[in-house]
């Protein structure tokens, strides 16, 4: 299982630097097309605002994975250390569920955006809105991952190398 989630990491961390990459390089074709050649490319806005999209959803499965979301620990910051565990092992089960249902319900959105093309590039908006389903979907799937690996740290049931 860790294999597995070490090798989707790796390509969303391929996919962020791929998807960021090319997200500069269509500013710069922008910023040269309008302001130097005075003939700015239609579809490098476009092109820009669906990259943006890419990477927030290549990008926010791995916070999740990595604990890099923003969590209000006042309350549970002077709780003892094992049950400060918990209640982030059992409030990361809580977000994988909210998650859970988002990617479920964005199904029906995804389905409705195949029958809608961008205007410049004729892209299925489909696509994009799979983006609502996919990014969700990875986060929780990450979340709960983290979620049992912090009870089985608590309960110490951690695996070895041997057994990955």
């Amino acid at each position: 299982m860790k294999r597995l989630f070490n090798t989707v990491i790796t390509i969303l961390k391929a996919l962020v630097v791929l998807f960021c990459t090319a997200l500069v390089a269509t500013v710069t074709l922008q910023i040269f097309g309008r302001y130097f050649f005075k003939a700015p490319l239609p579809w490098t806005e476009e092109m820009s605002r669906m990259l943006m999209v890419l990477i927030v959803t290549a990008a926010a499965p791995l916070a999740a994975y990595y604990d890099r979301y923003v969590r209000v620990d006042v309350i549970f910051a002077h709780f003892p250390s094992k049950a400060k565990e918990t209640y982030v092992a059992i409030m990361d089960i809580v977000v994988a569920v909210f998650l859970l249902m988002v990617a479920y319900h964005a199904v029906s959105l995804m389905v409705v955006g195949r029958l809608q093309k961008t205007p410049v590039l004729s892209v299925s908006m489909g696509v994009l809105y799979g983006t609502m389903v996919v990014c969700p979907g990875l986060s929780a799937l990450c979340f709960i991952y983290r979620s049992v690996e912090n009870f089985r740290r608590l309960f110490g049931k951690v695996e070895t190398d041997e057994e990955v």
